[in-house]
């Protein structure tokens, strides 16, 4: 059986941050994950902002969901640097933007510009 529990270390006991359905006296195997400390203020923020999340209860995002998450943020660009290359291009008023990536890329839903492909078409 695995539990999953946080714990606080304090004056040389681990203290448990809720308790756990066992018989008095099991003997476990304990396994310490210590976060690292933040090293600038952008990490000490985004540590708040994820003990913030995890206090409230909200699950957490898998890596498919973040990939959404950015996506919709960028206006539906999976990758940053189509947002910015579509984004160029539209500033100097190009009609078009020649890419490599294949015609299924989020790029080319693109509406600033017409994006073209010389992608090889798959046999």
């Amino acid at each position: 059986m695995t539990i999953d529990v946080e714990a606080i270390y304090e004056n040389g006991v681990l203290k448990l941050k809720r308790p756990v359905n066992l018989p008095e006296r099991t003997e476990v195997h304990v396994t310490i994950e210590a976060p690292e400390p933040a090293r600038t203020a952008l990490g000490r923020k985004l540590l708040e902002l994820r003990s913030r999340i995890k206090r409230s209860g909200a699950p957490a995002l898998g890596w498919d969901e973040i990939d959404e998450e950015v996506a919709a943020r960028r206006g539906g660009f999976r990758d940053g640097m189509d947002a910015l290359h579509v984004a160029a291009a539209a500033s100097v008023g190009a009609n078009e933007l020649v890419t490599a990536e294949k015609p299924s890329r989020s790029i080319h839903r693109a509406r600033a510009v017409k994006v073209l492909t010389i992608h090889p078409e798959p046999r």
